[in-house]
């Protein structure tokens, strides 16, 4: 069986639909623990459990323990369990890595009434970690060709969030504004587990079924200030309120390992850019400016890009758009001095609203 997505292994797992290995790896841990999670969950019948599903833990365990235990037969039932989680924490053993379970691959030692699950959490600086992503890989391709499910995952990227967002909360029968997704991304950043922990909060919170998630929800309960964020920032720079955007730059230096400047600018620059879109085709029907503009509303369209685009012209836009990339460049040290986040900012958005 090829390698396949989350969704299509959570399919079939509810279809009772099993494979007799899984290699679920990579540096996003919410899916690999959803995926080991469910089919602990729904592969055997609690009264099955007790006798046929063994849970171990890397760092309690080597690699023949591991054959060992999947190549035993059922007790009283049909099927058996064996789910290693944290597999990465045998790399630490002499011969306790996942390559190390590449021989138990063979269709000659694979139990198949056994699901074996081997879940591998990677670290991200892949640099420092060749050897672990190495002897990962050399396991994945061992377990493809053995016709078991491969599921490789990855952090998401911070223009990832709020669609990925969307799409949860949808899957969950639930809307959401615009506005409350851009906040939610802000606040809890790219962990997925932190961002579905919070919507849980959020249906708790409520005190009954949520089926919408507004900003004013989100500011309530997940803690977000209503005036000092990235948010209320985007806002009051777009509007070139002066003494709003002072007092949330002020805040921000105050605590800057919340608020660092990179992401700031990784929100910032989008807005320009669809601003300056909509200058050069706002003559074109409305169905082609939401698509230029990359908005699935007139709604939206009117606070995100129309309310900014009266402050900032097309050549106050490019303008914009070169400082973002300069004060980018600045703050990750590229050919400039060392500079503090909030220096930098309050720099970045006095050139902004006066270009």
């Amino acid at each position: 069986m090829a390698a396949s997505t989350y969704e299509e292994i959570m399919r079939d797992i509810s279809a009772k639909k099993f494979s007799p290995i899984y290699f679920l790896y990579g540096t996003e841990p919410y899916f690999i623990d959803s995926v080991a999670s469910e089919i602990e969950r729904t592969a055997l019948d609690e009264d099955m459990k007790v006798w046929n599903q063994i849970i171990v833990y890397g760092k309690d365990v080597l690699p023949d323990q591991i054959v060992i235990e999947a190549g035993q037969y059922p007790t009283m039932g049909d099927r058996r369990v064996v789910i290693v989680r944290e597999a990465q924490d045998m790399d630490s053993k002499p011969k306790g890595d996942v390559e190390a379970l590449i021989p138990y691959c063979d269709a000659k030692l694979m139990q198949p009434s056994t699901i074996l699950v081997v879940c591998v959490k990677l670290p991200e600086d892949k640099g420092n970690h060749k050897t672990l992503y190495s002897k990962t890989a050399k396991f994945a391709t061992a377990v493809q060709k053995a016709g078991g499910v491969t599921l490789e995952t990855k952090r998401l990227y911070d223009n990832q969030v709020v669609g990925w967002i969307n799409n949860y909360v949808a899957s969950q029968r639930i809307t959401i504004d615009v506005n409350a997704a851009e906040m939610l991304a802000e606040f809890v950043g790219v962990d997925i587990s932190n961002i579905v922990a919070s919507i849980e909060k959020l249906k708790v919170a409520v005190g009954g079924k949520l089926s919408h998630i507004t900003a004013d929800i989100v500011q309530e309960n997940i803690g977000l200030s209503k005036e000092y964020n990235t948010f209320e920032l985007k806002s009051a720079l777009m509007t070139r309120n002066v003494a709003k955007v002072n007092r949330i730059v002020k805040a921000f230096s105050l605590n800057p390992k919340q608020h660092q400047i990179i992401p700031i600018i990784a929100n910032l620059f989008p807005v320009f850019r669809k601003v300056l879109i909509y200058h050069y085709s706002k003559n074109l029907p409305m169905a082609e400016i939401l698509k230029a503009v990359e908005e699935r509303s007139e709604w939206s369209m009117r606070e995100n890009v129309l309310r900014p685009a009266s402050f900032y012209n097309p050549q106050q836009c490019y303008r914009a758009l070169l400082l973002l990339e300069q004060y980018d460049m600045r703050a990750k040290g590229l050919n400039y001095p060392s500079v503090q986040d909030g220096d930098l900012l309050r720099e970045l958005v006095f050139r902004i609203m006066n270009c």
